[in-house]
């Protein structure tokens, strides 16, 4: 009757010689992160604040799908 999809993701990303411009780095909050602007989640520079990002990402959800009572498809 319902349905459940479960879904996993991971990335990392490198620069060459280990430098890598702070655009490039994975920004958490926005569509990633519910609740949250885009890049307002993750380490922040302790001067400007301003968002940091990181080199990595790991995320994951679940969505469960099913009719509710007296609701069908015709």
């Amino acid at each position: 009757v319902g349905e459940a999809t479960v879904v996993a993701r991971h990335d990392a990303v490198n620069g060459v010689g280990d430098t890598l411009p702070v655009y490039e780095h994975f920004m958490g909050g926005g569509q990633d992160l519910r609740g949250f602007s885009f890049g307002g989640i993750g380490p922040r520079d302790r001067i400007t604040e301003d968002s940091l990002g990181g080199r990595y990402l790991l995320g994951n959800s679940i969505e469960m799908r099913f009719p509710l009572g007296g609701m069908h498809k015709p």
